[in-house]
């Protein structure tokens, strides 16, 4: 795929052409783009980076936001977000620094990292926040389950719960 440095961008025209597996290494400059089964992002990028996939791993630094549509996404603790997390999907494991905001919707979400600004989650089961979450601003979160808050967890604004209710026709 993109290795070494310089201004990576993925243009494409006609069809959506798409791997199953796709990996990024080296530094990155720009905003990227991916399209896989199985996304791993090992390279430091200066811009926004949205990823589409199955499996979503990012492990180096992400100088923009971070969109994902996947069945899971991990930011590993290696990995730093200086903007927003925007997740639509599975499940979500945040280990990794986010200067922005963490938004979106999923099934499960686990942060266990310094966040910047807020949370703000839709979780049809459950958010969990861990022994290094630390939240700078507040916790707004909709869910079938009350929070999981780790003892040492901490959050700088209020906690604000909404009960996931399902539409019937």
């Amino acid at each position: 795929l993109c290795e070494g440095n310089g201004d990576h961008r993925e243009r494409h025209v006609g069809p959506t052409r798409r791997a199953s597996d796709r990996e990024a290494k080296g530094t990155m400059g720009k905003d990227r783009t991916r399209r896989a089964g199985t996304a791993q992002i090992n390279a430091s990028t200066t811009d926004d980076v949205r990823i589409a996939a199955g499996e979503v791993t990012i492990a180096e630094h992400v100088g923009g936001d971070l969109f994902v549509l996947a069945g899971s996404l991990k930011v590993l603790s290696t990995a730093s977000i200086d903007g927003n997390i925007i997740f639509f999907g599975g499940n979500a494991e945040i280990n990794g620094k986010v200067g922005g905001s963490i938004l979106g919707s999923a099934e499960k979400v686990r942060v266990d990292a310094a966040v910047g600004k807020n949370i703000d989650l839709k979780t049809t089961s459950s958010l969990t926040l861990g022994d290094k979450a630390n939240v700078q601003g507040f916790v707004h979160y909709t869910s079938i389950d009350p929070i999981v808050r780790a003892q040492n967890a901490t959050i700088s604004g209020e906690i604000t719960h909404e009960q996931f209710v399902a539409k019937t026709n």
